[in-house]
């Protein structure tokens, strides 16, 4: 396991026996925050060719507009470029993330990735992106 990002506002770990980043929000970044923790996403997913990702979205709150089009347009194809091509988000019950994440889905799904949304269950994302292959 190695840490990449570890802030009192998120926490991203790579697992390197199974090939799999998380991305864990521990609370609403700054919109400085928000780039910062996916620049750093992006530069281990390019470093150690990283297919798969779990995001736990819980905590995160609500994403600006500026924040959200950044990663649609410059943090998402990246990490497609990257090597990048699973990704399991986990939400709260909150329709704002769940609407943010169905355009963010639409989005990565435009550029190649697979994207799937689980309902609150960490357990049933880790299955799901386990299942596909490296």
């Amino acid at each position: 396991m190695e840490m990449i990002l570890n802030e009192d506002y998120c926490k991203i770990v790579y697992e390197k026996d199974i090939n799999l980043m998380t991305l864990t929000w521990l609370k609403h970044p700054s919109p400085e925050e928000y780039k910062y923790a996916f620049t750093k996403r992006v530069e281990a997913i390019k470093k150690y060719k990283i297919p798969k990702l779990i995001t736990d979205t819980r905590k995160e709150g609500v994403v600006s507009p500026s924040s959200k089009k950044w990663l649609e347009t410059v943090a998402i194809p990246e990490a497609v470029q990257g090597g990048l091509k699973y990704v399991a988000s986990v939400l709260d019950h909150d329709a704002f993330k769940k609407y943010y994440l169905t355009k963010i889905k639409s989005t990565s799904e435009q550029v190649g990735m697979e994207f799937k949304i689980f309902d609150n269950n960490l357990e049933e994302a880790l299955n799901w992106i386990l299942s596909k292959p490296n």
